[in-house]
């Protein structure tokens, strides 16, 4: 596992200097052309340092790792230099790191990658820009908030997709996107989807159905038992065993 870390960390350096992906993802052509303290690489590495502490903390602490302690950069300054990038490179570091992992031997059920899709609202900053763009809840629809959906390897403990939309954008859409961009992955011919009950919808199940390669790809919806006793619970392992008769059936 250590080796196929360094050759994915080693893909995305490679990736991260080249010329072509800081032209894709510069805003301007005149953006990170001088000597700043933070150059294009130095800023994306710092962007995907997960960040936990303030900022002007985490700064100071990058330049300490980096062999520049006497350089000192104001979270203004950074604020700017982020502002010169453009959205899709960190989309596209992201599609480049997850295509990276299943082009090695990934852990599988019955040699199909398990993804679960769902989706979640999340709550942003109090801005009135975000309210504009995302849309709003509470009482009086005035916290900015917006649409996230993720599909999650749950074998191996992976982000394969992730979208974040306005809360117009209704979670079977992106469950939608999620299964045009996994469908175009290497090493995914072979997935097993899995989805709330929320998801259900002939739409979805034309889309999961049509998605054919090799073998007709497996989706399942997990459905509430209406009943006017509380509804049953199945452990997750009896789920599991329906689930593995079925799939040997097939």
């Amino acid at each position: 596992m250590r080796i196929v870390l360094l050759e994915i960390a080693e893909s995305l350096r490679n990736l991260i200097l080249s010329n072509s992906f800081l032209d894709r993802s510069k805003r301007r052509a005149a953006d990170f052309t001088r000597n700043r303290k933070m150059k294009f690489p130095q800023l994306l590495a710092f962007m995907m340092n997960l960040v936990k502490a303030s900022t002007q903390t985490a700064l100071d602490r990058f330049f300490r790792l980096v062999g520049t302690p006497e350089l000192h950069m104001t979270q203004q300054s950074f604020s700017e230099a982020r502002q010169k990038l453009r959205p899709e490179a960190c989309r596209e570091l992201f599609s480049h790191t997850a295509e990276q992992i299943y082009a090695h031997k990934v852990n599988r059920w019955h040699g199909m990658v398990v993804v679960a899709i769902d989706g979640s609202k999340i709550q942003l900053p109090d801005d009135k820009r975000l309210l504009e763009t995302f849309g709003g809840m509470g009482p009086t629809s005035s916290s900015p908030t917006a649409q996230a959906s993720v599909a999650y390897d749950v074998l191996n403990g992976t982000i394969v997709d992730a979208e974040i939309e306005p809360l117009c954008v209704g979670e079977q859409e992106l469950a939608a996107r999620h299964i045009n961009s996994i469908s175009a992955m290497p090493g995914m011919e072979k997935t097993l989807l899995l989805f709330d009950r929320g998801y259900s919808s002939s739409k979805l199940m034309e889309l999961v159905t049509a998605w054919r390669v090799e073998i007709k790809k497996v989706g399942v919806f997990r459905h509430e038992r209406k009943s006017r006793t509380a509804p049953r619970t199945s452990s997750p392992q009896r789920s599991l065993s329906s689930l593995e008769t079925s799939v040997r059936s097939d």
